[in-house]
């Protein structure tokens, strides 16, 4: 998009992308430390508006800037008091720099995304118009749940995980050039802490200032996440900075740093996936498997009974955050199909059985 689009959407996303979610992140963590709260501030606030925003369809109120914002600043405000109110850190244990490389390579990576992006509104590929299309229903109807008519089939789609799209729409009241426009603002910002990640998960992993620096840099020129940016995967982008968080937070519950702090940042996290996309929770038990295996075998060596229970308090938590998007997400009722087309070809399966190596592959790439 232009350079004046941006620069004229930029302090929306500030106050709306990141803001809420380093508030909510202090409000439930306030030990973090800042650059790990920043790190998944863009997924946080997508979560927050997000389920906010489903709160208010289930009990019919427009999602509008009078219900919103408001709500944002008494989150800022709280999570100022809570801040306040905690004891004093202990001198960091690790130098301040510690960050810099990271936001150094996200700045770059961000910088070709815009640059790529220099003079369009959007990225000429696949998922894009789709998120776009349900921004604008949304700032048009004031509900996070609106009907996108699907004409050529008589019907119409509901995106049921509609956190990005709130974000965009929410940012949209606050300057940008249209409700569509500030969703690559959002996703440039994003790509700017995503490497804030690597650090964290190399520093929890291996406690080396060294590697945490330096680990960064290998990002650089990767298909991830620059590959789902440019096709428009835009949720995937935002629900990606919560990976490392939800599997720092598991971590620490398991080893019980704080185990109640961050069980509950826990269950946050995961709503926020669960409201956002939602397969990144399966994306970080994956990549993180190992890690949690040899975490849970060190505790439960030490102490079966309180390894089983960390464990247990922590599968709970992130099985809390998901059920509790899913009982409060109101699926508007979808009218049938009035308009069918045949199948192009036939396709037969008589010889074809499904494997579970294929059903992997479909979650895999299920853009939910």
């Amino acid at each position: 998009m232009p350079f004046q689009d941006f620069a004229q959407t930029l302090p929306g996303v500030v106050a709306v992308a990141f803001l809420p979610g380093f508030a909510l992140a202090t409000l439930l963590a306030p030990t973090w430390r800042a650059w790990q709260r920043l790190a998944m501030a863009p997924g946080l606030s997508a979560g927050f508006i997000g389920i906010y925003g489903l709160a208010l369809h289930d009990v019919h109120v427009p999602f509008e800037p009078i219900t919103v914002l408001p709500v944002l600043l008494v989150l800022g405000v709280g999570a100022a008091v809570r801040w306040r109110w905690t004891e004093p850190q202990a001198a960091a244990e690790h130098p301040w720099w510690l960050p810099i490389p990271a936001l150094l390579v996200g700045v770059t990576s961000a910088a070709v995304f815009a640059w790529a992006l220099h003079g369009q509104v959007l990225p000429p590929d696949w998922d894009a118009p789709t998120h776009a299309g349900v921004v604008n229903a949304i700032v048009r109807t004031h509900d996070v749940l609106p009907l996108f008519p699907i004409p050529l089939e008589g019907s119409d789609f509901v995106r049921a995980r509609p956190g990005f799209e709130a974000t965009a729409a929410v940012v949209s009241w606050l300057g940008a050039p249209s409700p569509a426009g500030a969703m690559a603002p959002i996703i440039t910002a994003s790509l700017v802490v995503l490497p804030l990640s690597l650090t964290l998960l190399t520093l929890e992993a291996t406690g080396s200032v060294a590697l945490a620096a330096v680990v960064p840099f290998f990002a650089i020129g990767l298909i991830f996440p620059s590959g789902q940016a440019i096709i428009g995967r835009f949720p995937e982008t935002v629900d990606s900075t919560l990976i490392v968080p939800f599997i720092v937070a598991l971590l620490r519950v398991i080893r019980g740093r704080t185990t109640r702090q961050n069980a509950i940042l826990l269950g946050a996290i995961t709503a926020s996936i669960w409201v956002i996309h939602g397969l990144e929770a399966i994306t970080a038990l994956v990549v993180a498997c190992g890690l949690l295996a040899a975490a849970v075998v060190q505790v439960v060596r030490s102490s079966p009974r309180t390894g089983l229970i960390r464990l247990g308090i922590a599968l709970g938590a992130a099985a809390a955050g998901a059920v509790a998007v899913t009982v409060i997400t109101r699926i508007p009722y979808v009218p049938p199909l009035t308009r069918t087309q045949p199948a192009q070809f036939v396709l037969s399966t008589a010889h074809m059985p499904l494997k579970p190596h294929h059903i992997l592959v479909l979650i895999a790439q299920t853009d939910l």
